[in-house]
């Protein structure tokens, strides 16, 4: 492919590989736009508040009859005429889908077997947050074929060829996959979402019945060994919508979330008080004879040609906050590939959303519900404002199983699962507190801190604890690596906030720099260098540009701005970290992007991917895009070397460029 002029912006926003050093961080003056951008009236100053506790250690159910006798008792209370409050449960019974079967390319199985590819040196693997921690994605390699997933199709590709190996079609959307050996765990975040009340068949008084349907997650575990006839083994699907994943050793842990209750409520047919009372009754007598299957997450799998079914977890592995905050739950599940009946679970009652993950520990976040008023016929549910604070569900996966181990509480909100990690047995979370304003305002100012926490006991207890970070702003990018983290806030002014957390109990600010715009995304590239990615922006806030920054941090205190590569923009970014390669052999770093400023007569809409070098300073090689028809085009979402190649891919199919010259070797269609 022709190289392009680079008039692009950042589709992927990414993360942070493993890293085994400590790389110190930076911001910088913007040396590829000038904009007129107020200076601070004073150096932002991280304080320390004092060291508080502040633990959310969580009850753990005797038994099936507890759970039962305690949800049972919290749902009489909230129960009303049209059922629970939305947000605390709606519907959830498991829907289940036809078998997968596929078409197969011609077998390759007789071809002489090669040495094992080397991770890292003969092929790349996903963009991950900790090195050893798999996630998923939809493309994986073993360094022979590439696994990806676009549309219901699972595709297999020769790298030798390269050519299409084998196809599989699949009765799932939203795929994503985790490769292990021979076996390859497909996870479908899809489901069938509540359906419509069926009128007609309600008690006296006018009540209306509804099916409640519910999201729910499907796993398939694929066999690869023969990638031109690849087959389905075993299809799981579990009562609840997929949250995220990890992979250790070849085997995956699963985040599902229930928020919602297959309990038969009904609707009252009209406002008036015998219609009301008629529902409000038979829905207290639903929630009367509900057991423990309609509280707790269950599965069918299917495999063999046998079906099992069975709860996602046990009642002695169930545990609920002292306060009661919804009918909802999480469950971390243990399945594998060569065993894949779900085993070994938890279960917190309650919401979960950011998953973070060491190779010992695993940490659920969760936003606590508001407490409702109990309901009542004459008004509706009222309910209070939600609290300023994020709990965290810590699990041990340090064996087979998945065991609820502590929990704790900070204030303020998570960005994303970079805002955590692990180092040294404790957790570092950085949150955002308070209302962010795009204007300055009278009220209290949002303010960003960086807390350790430690388990004791059942509590994770905060130990240390660095804030004011970056007054009336809010976070944009973290990252820790080692004993020191980096926080980029925004509103206006981008302050880069370098901090030592090598001693948990006393975290302390040692560096931070002021610049134009923001770093939605930093990068380790050795132990002194540091790619940033992010928008310049105008005075009033406006991303105008997008801009790579190279930085030297070799000095913690005093890190410095190597270079600036203004990538013309701004465009639509997806901000998925599995969409970045850093392949340091070649110091090639690609990046998914997009541009649909159209301005201007020879300007047109590109949607591809750039390829920098990057060592002492930054250079651009080469962009790339992926041919497309006159109604749509097919954005790159993900990048990966193999077999001395440097592949794309995209929903309209893949790739291949010489990893040396970048010179176009091959492209493969999806549609043929």
């Amino acid at each position: 492919m022709r190289s392009r002029a680079l008039a692009v912006a950042i589709t992927a926003a990414v993360a942070l590989a493993g890293c085994t050093h400590p790389v110190r961080t930076a911001g910088r003056k913007s040396a590829s736009v000038v904009v007129d951008t107020p200076a601070p009236t004073k150096k932002p100053k991280a304080t320390h508040a004092p060291v508080r506790v502040k633990a959310a250690a969580l009850r753990r159910f005797r038994d099936c009859a507890a759970v039962t006798s305690d949800l049972r008792a919290q749902a009489l209370r909230y129960v009303g005429p049209y059922g629970l409050p939305a947000g605390y449960t709606g519907g959830g019974q498991i829907a289940f889908a036809a078998r997968a079967g596929g078409a197969e390319a011609a077998s390759d199985a007789n071809a002489p077997a090669a040495a094992p590819a080397q991770p890292g040196v003969d092929y790349s693997q996903t963009n991950v947050q900790e090195q050893g921690v798999d996630e998923p994605d939809t493309v994986k390699t073993d360094g022979r074929h590439i696994f990806v997933v676009a549309g219901q199709t699972l595709r297999a590709v020769d790298v030798s060829g390269p050519r299409i190996a084998g196809r599989l079609a699949l009765s799932t959307y939203g795929m994503q996959l985790l490769l292990s050996g021979d076996r390859l765990l497909v996870i479908s975040a899809g489901g069938p979402m509540m359906m419509p009340m069926v009128r007609g068949g309600g008690p006296a008084g006018g009540a209306q019945p509804y099916q409640p349907q519910g999201p729910q997650t499907t796993v398939q575990v694929v066999d690869v060994s023969n990638p031109a006839a690849m087959r389905v083994l075993s299809t799981m699907r579990v009562d609840g919508q997929y949250v995220d994943g990890r992979q250790i050793d070849g085997v995956a842990r699963l985040v599902v979330q229930r928020s919602n209750t297959p309990i038969p409520f009904v609707y009252p047919q009209s406002d008036t008080p015998a219609a009301m009372n008629a529902a409000l009754a038979t829905n207290r007598s639903a929630v009367a004879r509900a057991t423990t299957a309609q509280w707790i997450p269950r599965y069918s799998l299917d495999a063999g040609g046998k079906t099992r079914e069975g709860a996602i977890s046990s009642c002695a592995d169930t545990y609920r906050p002292a306060v009661f905050s919804g009918f909802g739950s999480v469950t971390v599940v243990t399945v594998d590939p060569r065993n894949p009946v779900p085993h070994e679970g938890s279960t917190v009652i309650g919401s979960g959303g950011t998953v973070y993950a060491s190779r010992s520990s695993l940490y659920v976040t969760s936003q606590r519900l508001p407490m409702p008023a109990p309901m009542a016929v004459s008004r509706p549910a009222e309910i209070a404002p939600v609290p300023d604070a994020t709990e965290i569900h810590k699990f041990d996966i340090s064996s087979p199983a998945a065991v609820y181990k502590a929990s704790g509480a900070v204030d303020g909100t998570v960005l994303n699962q970079f805002s955590m990690s692990e180092f040294g047995g404790d957790l570092r979370i950085a949150t955002t507190s308070g209302p962010v304003s795009e204007f300055p305002t009278s009220g209290p100012a949002s303010t960003s801190s960086v807390t350790v926490l430690s388990q004791q006991g059942s509590a994770l207890v905060q130990t240390g604890r660095v804030g004011g970070l970056g007054a009336g702003q809010r976070i944009y990018a973290v990252r820790f690596i080692g004993p020191v983290a980096y926080v980029v806030t925004f509103r206006q002014i981008d302050p880069l906030y370098a901090i030592d957390l090598r001693n948990p109990r006393l975290p302390r600010v040692v560096g931070a720099l002021h610049i134009p715009g923001f770093s939605a995304y930093l990068h380790p590239i050795s132990d002194t260098r540091l790619l940033g990615i992010g928008d310049s922006v105008d005075a009033n806030a406006r991303p105008i540009s997008t801009k790579a920054s190279l930085f030297d941090v070799s000095d913690l205190a005093h890190p410095k701005d190597v270079q600036d590569l203004k990538l013309a923009g701004p465009g639509f970014g997806q901000f998925d970290h599995h969409g970045f390669l850093w392949w340091a052999p070649k110091h090639l770093a690609v990046i998914p992007v997009q541009d649909y400023n159209v301005d201007g007569p020879e300007k047109k809409p590109f949607a591809g991917a750039v390829a920098l070098e990057v060592t002492g300073t930054m250079r651009i090689l080469k962009t790339f895009s992926h041919p497309g028809n006159s109604q749509q085009q097919f954005p790159i979402t993900r990048s990966l070397v193999a077999g001395g190649l440097l592949f794309t891919v995209s929903d309209g199919g893949l790739m291949a460029n010489d990893v040396d010259s970048l010179s176009e070797r091959a492209w493969l269609p999806f549609a043929s």
